[in-house]
């Protein structure tokens, strides 16, 4: 019997709408991450009627099974960056999880040709890796990659962790924001409503998303290149 495709929520369909309206890209790109050779895109009506007509293509990603880490040397989580950071080397652009809500233009950023992280306002040792901005084959980029990459890295790596410390190692490359750039002080309601009111973000114009951290963590996705997006989900 086939696995049971998972039904795209409104959640998703809004998050890309919302990049498609707030950034205006040329391109939507949608990266959607298989597992164990199972590569069913998602179904129902929000991917049917919504998302579908706004994206222009679609790149599907195999993962091989978590078994499998064993024989590759690396973990599933350096799997997962070492296929997104390659779209971002190679286009450039803006990735985006499909839990983050773009509220106005990525444009400052991408202006400045460094990548743009936001903190993780909630952990210090942390940066964010849901909303990613990146010029072209970024020298960043190659870096975080090759740790991606690294086998001798596969029971210690973690995604926020290496981003933040190559950040602060190559201050020249990459430009660290706020945690209110990309993200609601917390996940809780009340956090959620005060988004724009927090500490750490003292006007409306210091956000670019609030990336609602949802508890389906395959989600990924827009990713841009130069004048154009590209949208990742992956499952």
């Amino acid at each position: 019997t086939p696995a049971r495709r998972r039904r795209l929520d409104v959640w998703s369909y809004i998050s890309v709408l919302s990049a498609a309206i707030n950034t205006e890209p040329d391109h939507i790109r949608w990266h959607h991450q298989g597992h164990g050779g199972d590569a069913s895109l998602p179904e129902g009506p929000w991917w049917d009627e919504c998302v579908r007509p706004l994206i222009s293509s679609i790149n599907v990603i195999i993962a091989p099974p978590s078994t499998t880490a064993t024989t590759t040397g690396i973990s599933a989580e350096q799997r997962e960056d070492d296929a997104r950071l390659a779209v971002l080397i190679e286009e450039g652009g803006i990735l985006l999880d499909t839990d983050a809500l773009v509220v106005r233009s990525f444009a400052p950023l991408r202006a400045r040709q460094l990548v743009s992280l936001g903190r993780d306002g909630l952990d210090r040792k942390l940066a964010g890796v849901g909303v990613v901005v990146a010029p072209r084959n970024a020298s960043f980029l190659h870096r975080w990659r090759a740790k991606a990459r690294d086998p001798s890295l596969s029971h210690d790596y973690r995604s926020q962790a290496v981003a933040l410390q190559l950040a602060e190692q190559h201050p020249d490359e990459v430009k660290l924001l706020s945690h209110a750039a990309f993200n609601p002080r917390s996940n809780s309601p009340h956090h959620l409503k005060v988004a724009y009111k927090a500490d750490d973000c003292a006007s409306e114009h210091e956000s670019f998303s609030v990336h609602r951290h949802s508890g389906d963590a395959g989600a990924r996705a827009p990713a841009t290149r130069d004048g154009e997006e590209s949208a990742a989900d992956e499952v």
